[in-house]
């Protein structure tokens, strides 16, 4: 009985072992199967994946190439840029390995290129042929971005003019002698007489040294004249002097920086000097309707006070560059002072002659735009050379106050520097396009008196009596006028020869 019992069991259990490896067996063929059909769709996405990663590369190849082929092309159109700006270069072998530009009187480029370098207000840089920036609007849509007024675009142009390194590009006349003859007032071939070793750690010959401190005299001399003046004037005839004195001086005061400290108390008075004159015309002058002509001299001030501080040099100019360019502004300041001086003796002798001490206003004017002039004669050049704007830039950025230098002298910075002959002349011109010194004038109209009278006796006498009589000598009062000081004779003289002549 219990046999029976065991086999059933045992064919129970092997049908039951045999029902589970079949649905075991079948389990497994639907899971295969299942992968199966699973398997394309995942082939599919490792495809997708694939394309996908493949093409992201080639976007990235095809947009490094752009960017390599466009900087190429900026790269090609800055160069192409500064071919067009730059003249043909040549090198003095004999001399130094600098490369020079012919036609121009200075050596230029240095400080990190003078003009502006930033591009903050929508302002790109062009390199010309001086070897600094160009400043100009990239297009018309960019002027609304720039600001507009004169100041802003200014401010704009000399973010980091102070930093970079030096760019040493020597821009030279068509021969150097341009330039020698106006050393010490004489002429001097530099292959003759090397003084160079005397111009070593911004030393000066001591002609060229007493030159340099007669100048900043008469540039006291004339800021003190100015002060004579301003009682004899209107309220706005005072102001407007002022400034325009104001103006020319520290322009000078600006460009001659490259002097040795021990000339600093020398250029430091001179702009006390200017202060102390725009003091007086403000203390002269307080009445509100008057509130802009203040301001401007105020904001003069501002800058004449970082003017008058020395000069930070990063490293020493050489020998041969700070003498062409010390002799260079020597010569044309000297030019210039010297028709101011010639201006402002004229309006005091004339208001010596006029007995109710006030001057014509007209007679006022012109005089004033005779200064303005001379000004403008003598900033373009000075806007040219990057070596003596670089001080004055550096303070207008310090100060906000863009009065000397603007944004019309972007014009014509990147143009070549005419040799100290050509500048002086224009200095000259400029002089007589705007009417002449009163001194001059007076001389002309004497010299007319004199002749009409002498013809009247002529007329008179009996043909025996008929001598051709001695020129009149000028009245006493106007020779010690012409001659009282060295500024106004020379001033006479020079533009007193296209009026008489």
């Amino acid at each position: 009985m219990d046999t029976l019992p065991e086999e059933q069991l045992k064919q129970g259990m092997l049908a039951s072992s045999i029902t589970h490896q079949g649905s075991d067996s079948h389990l497994r063929m639907q899971i295969d199967q299942h992968f199966a059909d699973e398997s394309p769709f995942i082939q599919r996405k490792e495809s997708n994946k694939l394309f996908v990663s493949s093409w992201t590369r080639l976007l990235g190849v095809a947009f490094t190439s752009l960017a390599a082929a466009y900087f190429l092309l900026l790269c090609f159109r800055f160069v192409e840029s500064a071919r067009q700006w730059s003249p043909p270069t040549r090198f003095l072998a004999d001399r130094r390995v600098e490369s020079c530009y012919s036609g121009s009187v200075s050596g230029d480029g240095d400080e990190g290129g003078s003009w502006p370098t930033g591009d903050s207000a929508g302002l790109v840089l062009e390199g010309f042929g001086e070897g600094s920036p160009l400043l100009h609007h990239e297009a018309s849509g960019l002027q609304g971005a720039a600001g507009g007024t004169q100041e802003e675009v200014v401010a704009a142009g000399l973010q980091g003019a102070a930093g970079g390194a030096e760019a040493e590009v020597d821009l030279e006349a068509e021969a150097d002698e341009e330039i020698w003859e106006f050393a010490g007032g004489v002429a001097s071939n530099p292959q003759i007489q090397d003084d160079l070793h005397l111009w070593e750690g911004r030393n000066m010959p001591v002609e060229e040294e007493e030159r340099l401190l007669r100048l900043f005299e008469g540039m006291q001399e004339a800021a003190s004249s100015c002060r004579s003046l301003l009682p004899m004037l209107t309220n706005k005839q005072r102001l407007e002097l002022t400034k325009q004195v104001l103006k020319l001086i520290s322009l000078d005061l600006g460009a001659i920086c490259l002097v040795k400290e021990d000339k600093e108390p020398h250029r430091r008075a001179v702009g006390d000097s200017l202060i102390q004159l725009a003091n007086d015309a403000l203390e002269q002058v307080k009445s509100a309707s008057y509130k802009k002509h203040r301001v401007k001299i105020k904001n003069l001030v501002s800058l004449i006070n970082e003017l008058k501080k020395p000069r930070h040099l990063e490293r020493e100019k050489s020998a041969d560059k700070y003498k062409r360019k010390m002799i260079a502004i020597l010569a044309t300041a000297e030019v210039a002072q010297e028709n101011c001086m010639g201006v402002l003796n004229g309006l005091l002798q004339l208001r010596q002659d006029t007995l109710a001490g006030q001057l014509r206003r007209r007679t006022v004017e012109q005089q004033i735009e005779v200064i303005a002039s001379i000004f403008t004669a003598h900033s373009d050049h000075l806007a040219r050379d990057t070596t003596l704007r670089q001080h004055i830039l550096h303070c207008q950025k310090h100060t906000g106050v863009y009065a000397l230098l603007t944004t019309d002298h972007f014009k014509v910075s990147s143009n070549k520097i005419a040799p100290v002959k050509v500048l002086r002349n224009r200095i000259l011109e400029a002089v007589r396009d705007a009417g002449g010194l009163l001194q001059a004038q007076q001389l002309a109209t004497h010299e007319l008196d004199s002749a009409s009278g002498e013809l009247e006796k002529r007329i008179g006498h009996d043909e025996t009596e008929m001598e051709q009589p001695g020129p009149k000598p000028p009245e006493k009062d106007l020779v010690e006028t012409v001659q009282s000081s060295p500024y106004a004779t020379a001033a006479a003289a020079r533009t007193g020869v296209g009026l008489l002549g």
